[in-house]
């Protein structure tokens, strides 16, 4: 019976061995490391070698969080970003290979709230103007332009196709080519906030209690996404942020499916536009102040004290219309707000939209005619001569609802001229 105990026992425990050998080998543990990763490996060691003699060198902090990035240890690379920063706290350098790693990674909202944390400030919003220039997700929205959203977004141009809300016909959502030939009718309901997904369109269902919905490309297969009353829809990172009319307005958060529907934000919103780790708003129930509230929930602040709407953000500094003051373009900087508050604009607005190194909005002053002011010089262009409303820029077009012609959807270049209508 002993030698019989001892058999099971050594057989349990070669048992025990393979599965555990298999559970490795199925986790990925014997699997040979690439020769970019064990290069990574090789150059992160060298660069702490060196941290060992100069604890201060900036660019060996760099390199050692990108060096950590290629080889795939984000949890090593962020370590090592922010003992960097203990050193080098001003050094966007150090901070920027953290942001690029998680990029990389394609984990782009760890990245951006990395950038919330920074202490320092100013640094912070040199790296936020990188960012935006090079085209980071959340700091130029990953569909359309958070500048269109908070126009309602009712054109939507993707590649060689535009989607729009068709006036004269009761707002439902069509498709048509760039030159305004082949017009589709994909929804027989209202559609705004529209968002082009890679294979679907996402909108806000009018004529059905607000919901969020979507349809294919072609207009089939609709489907309920969020059945909550539900507006200003930002997409970043397979989440949808909205304001749910369905509760004050306020800011929630839902996956791609329309699941894990979390609230955000307290304070009911409207005029949603992202920028990075925030969320800019117009409040709905504290005197259309402008605040701003971190993607996941946090560190809510209020930006400014007049009633306030569209806000808009290039390179860290808010654009809104200040109602305080006749309707007329404000900034401010969220980071040094009582010294940078400031009349951008002294004639009445509205529409506000920016894109690239340009504001765009229609001019009350001037009949609604749609208007662009290059943010650094200050210079204003009217571009047309139509009362413009629901302006969406492109790189090349602004479109807009013509209001002198039943609200079809025209456009004109960026730069002005070529005026067209492409709608109705």
């Amino acid at each position: 019976m002993k030698k019989k105990s001892i058999l099971f026992l050594v057989i349990g425990l070669v048992l025990a061995a393979v599965i555990a050998v298999g559970v490795l080998w199925f986790t990925g543990a014997f699997e040979e490391e690439s020769e970019e990763v064990v290069a990574a490996k090789k150059t992160a060691a060298e660069y702490e070698q060196i941290l060992k003699d100069a604890p201060q060198n900036e660019e060996a902090h760099a390199g050692l969080v990108a060096a950590y990035g290629e080889a795939g240890d984000l949890e090593k690379a962020r370590k090592a970003a922010d003992e960097g920063l203990k050193f080098v706290p001003s050094s966007a350098q150090i901070a920027g290979a953290m942001v690029d790693a998680y990029g990389a990674a394609k984990m782009y909202t760890e990245a951006v709230l990395f950038v919330a944390s920074l202490t320092d400030k100013d640094m912070a919003q040199v790296l936020e103007t990188r960012l935006e220039s090079e085209g980071f997700p959340g700091y130029v929205a990953q569909y359309g332009t958070s500048g269109n959203s908070i126009n309602e977004s009712r054109v939507v141009v993707d590649g060689d196709t535009i989607y729009y809300s068709e006036p004269r016909d009761g707002g439902c959502l069509y498709s048509m080519d760039l030159e305004g030939n082949n017009k589709k009718k994909l929804t027989e309901s209202e559609a705004r906030f529209i968002n082009v997904l890679e294979d679907r369109i996402l909108y806000c269902d009018v004529s059905n209690n607000y919901y969020c919905c979507s349809v294919s490309k072609n207009g089939g297969d609709p489907k309920v996404v969020i059945p909550l009353m539900s507006m200003d829809y930002i997409i970043f990172d397979e989440h949808i942020y909205f304001a749910n009319w369905a509760d004050q307005c306020k800011i929630y958060r839902a996956n791609m499916d329309g699941e894990e529907v979390t609230k955000i934000c307290d304070t009911g919103a409207e005029d949603l536009f992202q920028y990075g780790p925030w969320l800019y708003f117009s409040a709905r129930d504290n005197e259309s102040f402008i605040y701003r509230v971190r993607l996941d929930g946090e560190e809510l602040r209020q930006i400014n004290s007049d009633a306030s709407m569209l806000p808009n953000v290039h390179n860290g500094i808010v654009y809104f219309i200040n109602w305080a003051d006749e309707g007329t373009l404000y900034s401010i900087n969220p980071n040094n707000p009582n010294e940078s508050y400031r009349r951008v604009y002294d004639k009445r607005i509205a529409h506000i939209n920016v894109n690239g190194d340009y504001l765009y909005f229609a001019d009350w002053s001037a009949g609604g005619k749609p208007h662009r002011m290059e943010i650094a010089s200050g210079e204003v262009k009217q571009l047309g001569e139509d009362r413009a409303g629901s302006l969406v820029v492109t790189d090349e077009w602004l479109y807009y609802q013509n209001a002198d012609d039943g609200n079809r959807v025209y456009r004109v270049k960026t730069t002005g001229g070529g005026r067209m209508r492409v709608g109705g």
